[in-house]
Parts: C-alpha cells; structure tokens; sequence
C-alpha cells in the first residue's frame, strides 16, 4: 500500500520547480498525468485487506507500479523539452481528450502516436519495373513512434493505460467511450451536466 503511493509519487508535482520553464500545455498534461495516477494509487491504497491478496488485486497493483515506472522518461523528456514535436502534438491532444472526458477521441490520437498514419508495406514491394505511388507514403513523417525505441514504447503503453483508468474512474456518455462493460447511467449523467 505504501509502495503503491510512492509509485504515483513519481509524477511530478502539480506546480513549481522544474514546470516554471514549461508551455501551458506540457504542464496540463503532467498535471492530468500526475491526478490520475494519484487517483489509481489511491483506489489501490482503498481496498480491503482481502482484496488485496487476491490474483487479479495483486496484478492490478503490478500493472500501475509498471505504468507509473514507464512513465518517468516521458515525464523528464515533458520537463526538459525533449519530445518530439510531433510526438509531443499527439500526446498533449490525448490528455486534453482525457480531461474533457472524450475517451474515444483520446484513443483515436494515442492510435495516431502509437502506429501513425503509415503506409504498411506486405510482401513484396517492387515487382514491375515502374515504381508505385504508395512507395512516397512510405517516409519518416508517416512512421510510428512506438517503433522507434523501447522507451517510447513503454511510455506510450503507460498513456494507454492512464487513459484506460480514466474512463473507468470518470465515465461519461457511451458515445464518448471506448470501455462500455462498467457504465453507470448516475455517474454518466453527472458527467453529462458538467458535474
């Protein structure tokens, strides 16, 4: 439990320090990152002791200390201004997506982070001897950037995740989702009214 609430530690704080040189819109994203995973360490600290000893509470736990340690590059990459730019437009979209609670949309821009917009090549790819016009497509400014180190892969996996909690933990309308097996109609329509 403890342990639980040191890993949310690892966001950074909502203000001050190292976020002095940050544009607004990195700081809103460590901000949106840093509640929820506060908010996931604390419905972790929550549980009863019994339900913390069961298979799934415990691999629950796992899954939130991975995504708060896979987070951490990202988080210092925020604070040193050294994501991509391109990267960088995707996930502050993502997490204004998350703060207005429009999860679909927020999946639909971590798919465009994860594995872009590029043309998949399969099979051979030069069979006459005239080249093809899908063959321009395939350039770096289409290419995924979960390709391109095992870091960003991680982090982009802990974006996933965060987004996956937040829908869980603040559902809004069907329409708006992605997970629908746990809608509550009351929260659903609080969130509607602009509870």
């Amino acid at each position: 439990a403890p342990a639980v609430a040191a890993a949310a530690g690892a966001a950074p704080a909502a203000g001050g320090g190292a976020l002095g040189a940050a544009s607004a819109e990195v700081i809103a994203v460590l901000r949106t990152m840093h509640t929820l995973l506060g908010e996931w360490a604390r419905e972790l600290d929550g549980r009863s002791d019994e339900e913390r000893r069961t298979v799934r509470a415990k691999q629950t736990a796992l899954t939130f200390a991975e995504t708060a340690r896979n987070l951490k590059p990202l988080v210092a990459q925020l604070l040193s201004a050294r994501v991509p730019s391109d990267l960088l437009m995707h996930i502050v979209k993502i997490f204004k997506h998350v703060d207005a609670r429009e999860y679909k949309l927020a999946t639909d821009a971590y798919i465009l982070a994860a594995i872009g917009n590029a043309a998949w090549p399969i099979g051979v790819t030069m069979v006459g001897i005239h080249s093809r016009s899908a063959r321009e497509k395939i350039q770096a400014t289409h290419t995924a950037h979960v390709m391109n180190d095992e870091t960003q892969r991680k982090y982009l996996q802990g974006v996933k995740r965060l987004i996956t909690f937040a829908q869980k933990a603040h559902p809004t309308l069907p329409s708006q989702m992605v997970l629908h097996w746990n809608y509550d109609k009351s929260r659903a329509a609080e969130a509607g009214n602009g509870a």
